[in-house]
This record gives structure tokens, sequence and C-alpha cells, in this order.
């Protein structure tokens, strides 16, 4: 029963408590008496006269929360009782601008607005203000409306350390909902000092608390947490059991495996299910015998328990040893095809000759996702009496994925005999194209290399761009002249391909010819930087006299630099290429570069300087670790790097059995999903550095990959305009999103901060926004309609959860309200192509850059102001 009087009471108890000696200091700053009346008079009714004179008061109240002046909170205050939305909204937000813990009771009552982004406001300035008092309040909050319990949890994660004792104390509540919900808060917070008092509640009378108990503790990783999970393994209760055994994927000790083995054969399906999977993370091969003993009734226990036979093989395969793979052999013969793949997938790491003929049967599979598994598998193998077998596949599959896939495959062979396939497979259609381009270039023999040369007049870019780097293999002077006419190429992705192969082959050719190549290109790159676009105004539209000016200046430019450099000694250059990505710590202060020419840069914002710049080599993608600098993807790796030296590559997390090839970060840094080349996504906690969870995409949803702010869930979508979410610990699918009415496909994915919205950002420009509270498998959803079709770069919720910043690739930064569906442009940066931007985590300021521009660029969110124009031209090392 609903108990809101008792809620009233409980946020009016909070408000009265004195402020508690750890709050956050008050605020110490001082509005002057001329800019108070000024915003004063700007806050008057008696002026509003439209919709922007309230969007003006409402930036005016925004900025007395940033002045940090005490004296405004009364202002503010006031104006948290407004009649309109847009006021009260803006009247909260300055109040957690402004941190002022006294403000804590009057932020509670707002908790009952009846708007709900009134509502989410509220809980943001709770996350700023970070007061332990809001504690009990905030649970009894969520238990009363359970459609803010995952913004309650949130808001208790952030605030973190500040309010453990108050959680602690909860854990001897006579209330077992207030309980439940405390640890699962003190399990999200991940501190080992909460383990303690965990351990006592394992032996409370509810099940549910055990089961949370025991997720919370693995959550934790306290390793003094592993004999009190082994002892919930034989708890009478099976959600208890499973969690504890699911905990074991998380808290690997090897005190645990004879306890899980004995748990494969727990009468709940979840608990062998989670057993299995924990000892493939345990990686104990002695385990291999009583798995294979368990799959000799694999047909009567796939029509039974399907999932549990998948978590078997799995294992299997993560475990290594290629004499299991005969064990493995029979469940090709299942008609379920979840377990045939999960086979397939396991035969590929295992490697065994043995597996060979039976995985060539399954080419003639009428399901082209197996047959393409399959195929990587063969290819996977090393075997070069297969090409025939996938040159075959390659000439005459129905699937054109299978086919691209089996040219991939016959190009890791490496073998010369699969030439003749692959040159043939050049006249196929887009994706065989490029995979066959790709291959030859790996083979590198002598006779394709006129094929390869005729690709580079492709009417594709991206086979354009594959031929440049394939015919660069050969390292052959002859191909130069072709190469450098690539610099001319209408696609910047194709020029940026050419330049990089050229400056590569100028170093490991010794020819005055290719010398004078890569010196013209050099030269011109380089003055071209020098040229200001509104010089050109000033000249005739042609492109004779546009050429003639840019050549004045170039010579000019030049000789200035030949004085200079002569004059005043040498100088190192560094070439470092284009923007490619870019990430922004949590308060704008740094910011992490990686440029096309394998370089990535760390910049001190503030001072407009670089800080550290490093030859980045097999290390990309960095994303910012909460707290301790970014790590960085290699391989099947990723590399935790603390931004001083050079990162170190044998210190990285593998996880991942394949290549990895996409990462998404949580906005604070806490949180990051990988995927690999076989669409498995492993979850990271990157504070301790530990996987959290695994999630296979099962192939059918596996671009723009993303993660939720709290990161218990992520997402993931593919070209047909279909999406779905997953729970990140459990890989359970919880949500799947069916195409809109017309085909179109997603450039950009996001959850929003509450995890109430998902928004896809389609490649012609709209968004469609589903409510992840809706029940169903499948969300509602509504669509937003932009004004310029253009594709998204980026796309990501604010923390208000109501409206998300979106970036283009024309350049144009909009913010749009989900639901009013009014949109506004912050900026358009003086940019040709934007590919690199980044937000940092305190919302104030965002990154741009990327396509032919060498400079960052950085803005004010709220304003669009430009504030930094980071150049590494005068960068300062």
């Amino acid at each position: 029963a609903s108990d809101e009087p008792g809620l009233r009471q409980e946020i009016e108890a909070a408000a009265k408590l004195p402020v508690p000696n750890d709050a956050v200091p008050q605020p110490s700053g001082r509005l002057s008496s001329l800019k108070l009346r000024k915003i004063r008079k700007q806050l008057e009714t008696a002026n509003v006269l439209n919709d922007a004179d309230n969007i003006a008061r409402r930036q005016s109240l925004l900025e007395l929360g940033e002045s940090q002046d005490p004296g405004v909170l009364e202002i503010l205050t006031e104006h948290a009782q407004d009649t309109l939305t847009v006021i009260r909204d803006g009247a909260l937000t300055a109040i957690g601008k402004l941190g002022d813990p006294s403000a804590v009771g009057t932020v509670l009552r707002a908790l009952f607005d009846r708007d709900a982004d009134v509502v989410r406001a509220a809980f943001t300035s709770l996350k700023l203000i970070g007061d332990r008092r809001v504690v009990r309040p905030l649970l009894r909050f969520g238990q009363e409306r359970p459609q803010w319990r995952p913004l309650v949890n949130d808001t208790l994660v952030r605030i973190g350390p500040r309010v453990m004792q108050e959680l602690l104390g909860l854990l001897q509540s006579d209330d077992a909902g207030l309980m439940l919900d405390a640890i699962v808060v003190l399990g999200r917070i991940g501190d080992q000092q909460a383990v303690p008092s965990l351990v006592t509640r394992l032996s409370h009378v509810s099940h549910v608390i055990r089961a949370q108990v025991a997720e919370a503790l693995a959550l934790i990783g306290d390793p003094s947490s592993v004999p009190h999970l082994i002892h919930l393994l034989k708890d009478p209760d099976s959600t208890v059991r499973a969690n504890a055994a699911s905990g074991f994927v998380r808290l690997v000790d090897s005190q645990a495996f004879r306890p899980l083995l004995n748990a494969l054969q727990d009468e709940d399906a979840y608990v062998r299910r989670y057993a299995a999977s924990a000892l493939g993370e345990l990686g104990d091969t002695k385990a291999i015998p009583e798995l294979l003993k368990l799959l000799q009734g694999w047909d009567l226990l796939v029509a039974m328990d399907a999932p549990f036979i998948e978590a078997i093989v799995e294992t299997v395969g993560k475990l290594g040893d290629s004499s299991a793979a005969t064990g493995l052999l029979p469940l090709l013969g299942s008609k379920h095809e979840g377990v045939i793949l999960k086979t397939v997938l396991a035969l590929k790491k295992l490697r065994s000759p043995t597996a060979i003929p039976a995985l060539t049967e399954l080419l003639h599979a009428p399901q082209p996702a197996l047959r393409r598994r399959v195929v990587e598998t063969l290819g996977h193998a090393g075997d070069d009496s297969l090409v025939p077998v996938l040159g075959q596949v390659l000439c005459q599959d129905a699937s054109r994925e299978v086919r691209a896939t089996a040219a991939r495959s016959l190009g890791e062979l490496k073998s010369r005999d699969a030439c003749p396939f692959l040159e043939e497979a050049l006249r196929e259609e887009f994706l065989v194209r490029c995979q066959a381009v790709i291959a030859l270039g790996l083979i590198q023999e002598r006779s394709t290399l006129a094929a390869l040369m005729a690709m580079l007049k492709d009417g594709a870019p991206e086979v354009r761009y594959h031929a440049i780097n394939a015919v660069a293999k050969f390292k052959d002077p002859k191909t130069l002249k072709a190469l450098a006419v690539m610099l001319e190429d209408p696609d910047s992705m194709v020029r940026s391909g050419a330049s990089k192969v050229i400056e590569d082959l100028g170093g490991s050719i010794e020819d005055k010819t290719v010398k004078e190549i890569v010196r013209r290109a050099r030269t011109r790159d380089w003055l071209g930087r020098f040229i200001p676009k509104w010089l050109y105004l000033f000249v005739p539209q042609t492109k004779a006299s546009r050429s003639a000016v840019a050549g004045i200046l170039a010579a000019s430019l030049l000789l200035g630099f030949i004085i200079k450099t002569t004059i005043g000694g040498p100088a190192k250059v560094l070439l470092r290429g284009n923007v490619a990505s870019l990430t922004i710590n949590a308060d704008g202060s740094l910011l992490v570069a990686e440029r096309t020419k394998g370089m990535i840069e760390i910049w001190d914002v503030e001072n407009d300087r670089v800080t550290t710049h490093i030859a980045a080599e097999n290390v990309r993608a960095p994303v910012f670790r909460a707290n301790t600098g970014v790590v960085l993807l290699s391989g099947e790796s990723i590399v935790p790097w603390d931004l001083s030296e050079t990162p170190d590559r044998t210190s990285g997390w593998k996880e991942h059995e394949s290549p990895i090839a996409a990462i998404c970060g949580t906005p604070d840094g806490k949180f990051a999903a990988t995927q690999d080349a076989d669409s498995i996504v492993v979850v990271w906690d990157l504070v301790a550095g530990k996987k959290i969870g695994k999630v296979d995409l099962n192939d059918r949803f596996t671009a723009n990959l993303t993660i939720s702010p709290d990161g218990e869930r992520i997402a993931a979508s593919n070209g047909l305009g279909q999406a779905a979410v997953w729970e990140a610990k459990s890989g359970e699918l919880v949500k799947e999103i069916p195409q809109g009415k017309v085909q179109k496909g997603f450039s950009r994915l996001a959850f929003s901060s509450d995890g109430h919205w998902l928004v896809g950002a389609e490649q012609t420009g709209g968004l469609r926004v589903w409510d992840l509270q809706s029940s169903g498998k499948s969300p509602s959803e509504k669509s937003l309609v932009a004004e310029q079709p253009l594709r998204s770069v980026f796309v990501r919720f604010l923390s208000d959860s109501k409206r998300l910043l979106m970036a283009d690739a024309g350049g144009e930064v909009r913010m749009w309200d989900i639901e009013t569906n009014e949109s506004n442009v912050i900026c358009t940066p003086d940019l040709e192509q934007l590919d690199g931007f980044a937000l940092s985590a305190d919302e104030k300021q965002f990154a741009v850059g990327g396509g032919a521009n060498k400079e960052v660029l950085v803005f004010e969110l709220e304003s669009g102001k430009l504030v930094k124009a980071l150049d590494v031209r005068s960068g300062r090392f």
C-alpha cells in the first residue's frame, strides 16, 4: 500500500537534520551588486512577453548558480516554486550548480513535482550537492514510485563514499525493502568496506536478501567474499545459488573450482549454466573431462536445457585444449541453431584438424549466419588444402556476407592458390570486392598487382582505399605515380590513405623518384595548412586564379620557413595527421586526440599546450578511465595507460578471443564495453580493471554498440533499422526493437542517464526514441525529424534525460528536446568535416575535430562559445 504521507514526513525530517560535517563545503563566491541587480531585473515576470523571455529567465537562474555566491540561494529557492516548468527546472539545476548543502530540503521536496522534467532536475541537483541526508528519503521515494528507482540508485551511486555509513546502517533495518535497496546500491558503489556488513546478512530469512547480497559481494570483488559465495552454492533457494554461481563469473578464484564442478549437477538450470560459464573464466583445463562427460547425452539435454549445453561448449572452447574437439563434433548434428553456432565458435578457438571434415559438411546448411561462421572457422584453421573449398564458397554461395567472409578467410590462409578465386571476386558486389582486395594485399602475389592497380579506379571509395593499402604492401616503386594520383581523390578517406602509404613507402624504398614524390606530397600538405580560406574571398572565383594565389602564398611561407629553420637551428617535424578520435576527461581539463598518422596527443586545455605525445604503435581508440588516465585498444586486449611515458601493451586486460573492433564508455569513465570481430561484447569495470559481464550479439545486431551510464545494459543495432538491449551482467536479451515502417539504418545509439530512454540516430538524420520502461519486449517509440538529413557522428543524452546532444558529419552541433521535438543549433564549427567529438562528464565543454582538420576546437555547451582552438603548430612540447 502507498504511504505518501509517510514519505513526505521522511523528507521533511531529513530537511531538518543539521548539515553533516563531511558535507561539500558551502559555496564562497561573490556576485557584484551591479550584476545581481541586473539578474533580478531579468527575472521579473513583468518583463516576460513570450517563451524566449522565459528561456532567458532560466539562463539567468543558471548564471546565479554558477556564481557560487551563497546569497543567491534564497532567489533560487523562490523560483523553484514557480508556476512554469522551465523556471522550476532551471532553478533546481542552478541549485545543483551552486552546491549548497543547506538546499537539500528544497530539492527533496521538488521530487513531488507534477512534471517529470523537474523531478529529473532535482535528482541531478542531489548528485551535485552530494549530501548523505538524502539516503533514506530517496530509497523511500524509489519504493513509493518504482518508475524512479533506477534514477534513485544511480543518484546514490554517483554520490558514492559519502553515503556509505547511512547505507550500512540500513542493513540492520527492520524494513526489508529498504535493506534490499541499500544492498543493491552498496554493490554498485563497490567499496570493500561494505563486505563485513553484507556478510552478516547472508543468514537473513529472506532468500531475496541473500540473493542480492551474493550479487553485491561479487560486484565488489573482494577475495574475502569467496568462501561465503562458495557456501551459498548450497543454499536451499535456487535464486541464491544462481547468483552465487554467477558471481564466480566475475570473481574468479581457484578455491571455487570443485564447488563449481559440483554445481554442474544442480537441479536448477540457471545454476548449472552459470557454473559452466564460471569454469570457463577460471581457466583450469582439469574441468574438461567433467564437461565432456555431460555432453555425452547432449541430444536429450538440448531438448531440456539448450542454454546449458551452449555454456558448456563455450567453456570447452575457452579452455583451449584442442584434444577436446572430438567431444564437440557430435553437436554439429544438432537441430538447435544456437548449439551448432556455439560449437562452431568453440572449434574455431580449438583449431583442431579433426573438425575440418564435419565443418565442411555444414557449408551446405540453409542458415547464412551458420555458413558464415563455418567459413570463418575454416579460414582460421591455417590449412592450405581448404583453398578450393573456400574458393567454391566465394564463387557460389547465395549470401553476400558469406562470400565476403570466404574472401577474408582466403586472405588469412595466404596461399597463392587462392588468387584466381579472389581476382574473379573483384567483379563482385561492393562488400565482396572490398574483402577480396584486402585478401590479395595479404597474399602479395606479384601476378595480382595489375588487378589491384585497376581497383584504384573503382567507383566505391572504400574499395579504392583498401586497394591503396593492398598495392602499397608490394613496396614497388613503379606504383608510386598511381598512388600519387590518389592524393587528388574526391573522397577524404582515400586521400588520407594515399598520403599515409606514400609516407611509409618513402621510408622503406631507396629510390630518387619515390623520394621526390614523397617530398612534394609532404610539402604540399604542410603548406596547405597555412593558407586561410578567407583569403580566397578576395580573388576571382576561378581555378587558375586560386592556384596562383596559393602558389604565391606557399612560396612566401616556404621562404619564411627556410629562413626561420636555417637561422634558428633545426626543428623536429612530427607527422601527426588529422583527428581520428577524441576523448575528454570529467572536468574538461585534459583532452586526448588520436590522429591518423599514428600519434596520440594529450592536451592541457586550459594552458593550450600538449603535455605528452607518443607514437601509438598498435594501440588506438583512447577512452578516459575514472581518475586513472585512459584505456586503449590493442589487438584482443585493452591497455590501461596513466598518460605518462609509453603504454605497456603487455599489461593489457585480455578477455577477447579475436581482435577488438569497437569500444564505448560511460560518461564517468567507470564502465566500458568492447566488441570483438566475433560479435562478442565484454563489459568492463574500468576502475577495478576486470570483466563484469559478457554478451553474445549473435550476428543479428553488430553495429553502434553503446552502454548505459550505470553500466547495467548495452544496446546495438543492425543495418535494417533494428536494435536490441541486453543486461550487461547476465547477457540476457531484454528488449528487441523492430525496424520502422521505412528501413533506415542507424549511425549512433545512446541511453538516457535515468535508463528510461534509448535513442537511435538514423543515417538519414532523424531520431527514433524508445521508452524502455514500457511493458513487453518491444518498447513504445516516437520519432523526431531532422531538418538536415546528415549522418550523426555523436549522440548523447544530457544528465537531465530529456535533452540530447547530436553532432553530424556536416559540422552542426544541435540540442534536441525529446518531449517537444524542438531543437536548436548550438554552433557550427568551422570544420570541413566532423569526425571526432567528445563531451566532458560535467557537461560544460565539448571538443570537435576530424576530416582534413589539424586543430581541435573546444566549445562551451550552454553558450556555444568557442573557448579554445588547440593546434599542434602552436602547442608547446
